[in-house]
């Protein structure tokens, strides 16, 4: 079957709403439910990078930092959605109980929010068909109700049907001081919404862009704009408005409604984009010590290592930082040797199958010998141990390599991570420890005479030992050779292992150093008492 443009015609007078087409010969086709989403074809399709030349949202992390911290810190987040039949789900085929019954742009960007952070996100939706700014202001005990932290206001379409902006803006505003009066630390999403039709005759299109740069101007701390007007714009100019209608004249089809999803889960989501604001240094005290705190990054979801190295060869300390998911992205800050950095990524993390994601603890070292230092790191979820070659200064900022030492899963639960010349050959090997899953300790060979991180070869430790934790390099006997030092959290253990200097074909012996302490998990070998 085909359909031509003349099907999207009706007589005039004949439907129950008049839709009145501009060019005068009879009515647009009104779509009550499904109409439209049987007549369109849906194409899924990958498509060349960069091919997009319009607008595209962008995260502000000063816009909604309280909503923002919630999702990261997996702390519930109360969303409420006000708004006219857009905001309902008309014509979203699950609104209408059609297949792919997919739902509305609210509950799409519920679902998204709380599968992307993992914490708990409700939503109440009191929008109301063929509403306006006017209808909200006599509604806003509907909005308050719940107590959300969040509100997202979503009206312009039957405004646009003459009321100006200025009015349209003293309407919106209203909203946000009545909610801020009862909720003061509420934040806001204002949505320039989708443009209606522009053949239909009572919507005045002109508005759009008008309200659009009103809400901007209502924008601040708190508040941000969710611009779908400006992104339907660069829709139009390479799309017909019956490829995006719901019902012919101002709703969204499925599609349209993931494009309202996209545009709010972009405002609430960093992606890993961390935030590089400097803040005051912040004076800490503690007895005869003063100690000056610094933050150099922000909009993590879990921040759990850093190292630090003159990883570009300048001369200065660098600093790297893991984040694991849904960031699952590791940091290079860039120091001048003054104590500022700039910061980029090792791994930006982009959904790729191989990447890992729960990137934790993590060492540098020259594993490939180059002269550059990469990095060795666990993957505490996909149960591995990875390294990232350095690309030397020129590339410093691009992604890194990314190499195995592990195969996929070899060290369940990979925990800690250190490096040092186990075996005597020239290259740096890796030592591991692997949590509540392994409950043991390893080493990786770097296979070759040197190696150079190609392959690599696990050599059990210990492979009987409770919740190991750290593992860390030293020579506790004072022989010339790298030690181990561990610690196992069950069994209330801290150990080292002596190496004999036949690494691969001997076993380590182990030295109990403390069994009182309970649960111990992270320490470092250092020569406190000075006593060498």
């Amino acid at each position: 079957p085909c359909s031509t443009p003349s099907d999207l015609r009706r007589p005039a007078g004949s439907q129950k709403y008049k839709l009145t087409h501009r060019d005068g010969n009879g009515e647009i086709l009104f779509g009550a439910q499904l109409e439209y989403h049987t007549l369109q074809t849906c194409v899924t399709y990958r498509h060349a990078p960069s091919l997009w030349m319009g607008p595209v949202p962008k995260f502000d992390p000063q816009a909604l930092p309280r909503s923002v911290h919630r999702l990261l810190n997996k702390q519930a987040l109360s969303i409420v959605v006000i708004g006219d039949s857009i905001s309902a789900g008309c014509n979203a085929s699950g609104w209408a109980d059609g297949p792919p019954y997919q739902p509305a742009y609210p509950e799409l960007t519920r679902r998204h929010l709380e599968q992307r952070f993992g914490g708990k996100v409700t939503l109440v939706n009191p929008s109301v068909s063929g509403t306006d700014t006017v209808w909200v202001l006599g509604s806003i005990d509907k909005v308050v109700e719940s107590q959300p932290h969040l509100v997202v206001v979503a009206f312009g379409m039957n405004d646009a049907a003459g009321r100006p902006a200025s009015e349209y803006q003293a309407n919106i505003q209203k909203i946000v001081e009545k909610v801020r009066e009862r909720l003061p630390e509420c934040e806001f999403i204002l949505v320039a919404p989708m443009l209606g039709n522009r053949d239909w005759t009572t919507l005045k299109q002109e508005l759009f862009p008008q309200y659009r740069d009103k809400l901007q101007e209502l924008t601040g701390p708190g508040i941000a704009l969710a611009d779908l007007t400006s992104i339907w714009t660069g829709f139009l100019e390479v799309k017909q408005d019956w490829d995006q209608t719901g019902n012919g004249v101002n709703h969204p089809n499925d599609w349209g409604h993931r494009v309202y999803t996209q545009v709010l889960a972009t405002l609430l989501d960093p992606r890993g984009e961390p935030l590089a604001r400097v803040d005051p240094p912040h004076l800490i005290e503690a007895g005869p010590l003063a100690l000056y705190e610094q933050r150099l990054l922000s909009n993590y979801t879990y921040s759990y290592a850093c190292a630090a190295a003159d990883l570009d060869g300048d001369g200065h300390l660098d600093i790297t930082s893991s984040d694991a998911e849904p960031n699952s992205n590791l940091y290079l800050l860039r120091g001048d040797g003054k104590g500022t950095f700039k910061p980029s990524f090792i791994q930006k993390y982009a959904q790729h199958e191989d990447q890992p994601i729960r990137l934790e603890r993590h060492a540098i070292g020259d594993i490939n010998r180059d002269g550059r230092p990469d990095v060795v790191i666990v993957d505490n979820l996909k149960w591995d141990i990875r390294w990232f070659e350095n690309p030397g200064r020129e590339a410093i900022t691009q992604p890194w390599k990314l190499h195995r030492v592990t195969a996929s899963k070899e060290v369940p639960g990979s925990y800690d991570v250190a490096l040092a010349d186990l075996d005597g050959d020239g290259d740096l090997d890796v030592a591991a420890s692997s949590w509540r899953f392994g409950n043991r300790f390893d080493w990786f060979e770097n296979v070759g005479q040197p190696g150079t991180g190609a392959e690599w070869v696990r050599h059990e430790i210990d492979g009987n030992i409770g919740e190991t934790r750290t593992i860390a390099i030293a020579d506790f006997n004072r022989d010339g050779r790298p030690d181990l030092l561990g610690t196992s959290r069950t069994v209330n253990q801290v150990v080292w292992y002596a190496n004999s200097g036949r690494s691969a074909t001997e076993p380590w012996p182990k030295s109990l150093i403390d069994g009182a302490t309970q649960t111990p998990a992270h320490g470092h070998p250092v020569d406190i008492d000075r006593d060498g």
